[in-house]
């Protein structure tokens, strides 16, 4: 038999921890540690799910700014002579984006 128990940790935070009949009494250090647990274990678990989805091709975060196309474009583009500035505007992105991608080539 579990029973619930309300812990007030600030005026804003509210955790709820199961607690054991036997159990009478939770310290609020314990409370805390059983929290932190929980927290942690969630976060290990979403990170292993998001490494699983990498592994079977699932892309998580920010979409390219630059297609394979406009890369191979761009370095042939700078090995043609062109300025990385006369390049980043020609696709409509930042400098950096192109000496990024200019230096993940090599």
């Amino acid at each position: 038999m579990t029973k619930t128990i309300e812990i007030k940790l600030s005026n804003a935070t509210m955790r709820k921890v199961e607690t054991h009949a036997k159990q009478k009494e939770i310290t609020v250090e314990t409370a805390i540690r059983i929290m932190v647990e929980r927290h942690l274990n969630k976060i290990y678990s979403m990170r292993k799910m998001a490494k699983e989805a990498k592994a079977n091709g699932i892309h998580y975060g920010r979409k390219p700014r630059l297609s394979q196309k406009d890369i191979e474009v761009s370095k042939r583009m700078r090995s043609s002579g062109k300025s990385v500035d006369d390049i980043a505007k020609k696709f409509g992105v930042n400098k950096s984006t192109i000496y990024k991608v200019l230096s993940e080539s090599t």
